[in-house]
């Protein structure tokens, strides 16, 4: 992963994502974290690495990759966008990633380390809280799709 700056455009797509968010907030947000690049087929991580940092897509897509029960095969489950949070357990205390997540085309992220995730809780928390219900509304809504998705299957 490469680090870069963060665009006008980027800024203010945070800022409509983060709704819940004061412009202030995201701001310190955005200051708290770092933009990094991934290229395309590069990975963000891997099932069972280390959670160490959350993340939001600023440009770019990344698919998500469990492994199927049959065979042992590699199969994607979702494909994130812009201004989708990644790696999220991590704020719900989870110190290991679920799953595999890797880029398909060039994908700009804002990292935002544990360590400073974890200062921020304590010295914002009203932020925090903000960015949390973010968070808790944004895996409600894969939760649903995949609960959609199943439900079609079966």
């Amino acid at each position: 992963m490469e680090q870069t700056s963060l665009s006008p455009s980027h800024l203010s797509g945070l800022q409509q994502a983060f709704k819940v968010l004061s412009e202030e907030e995201v701001l310190l947000i955005v200051h708290s974290g770092e933009v990094v690049c991934l290229q395309p087929g590069q990975m963000l991580f891997n099932r069972g690495d280390d959670a160490r940092a959350l993340f939001f897509i600023l440009s770019g897509q990344l698919s998500v990759i469990k492994e199927s029960g049959i065979g042992r095969k590699e199969q994607i489950v979702a494909l994130l966008q812009p201004y989708a949070p990644v790696g999220e357990g991590l704020a719900a205390g989870q110190r290991k990633h679920g799953a595999s997540v890797k880029a398909l085309e060039e994908t700009l992220l804002l990292k935002i380390e544990n360590t400073t995730f974890e200062n921020l809780t304590i010295e914002h928390q009203s932020a925090v809280i903000k960015l949390l219900k973010h968070l808790l509304n944004a895996a409600s809504k894969r939760l649903e799709k995949c609960s959609d998705r199943l439900a079609h299957i079966l």
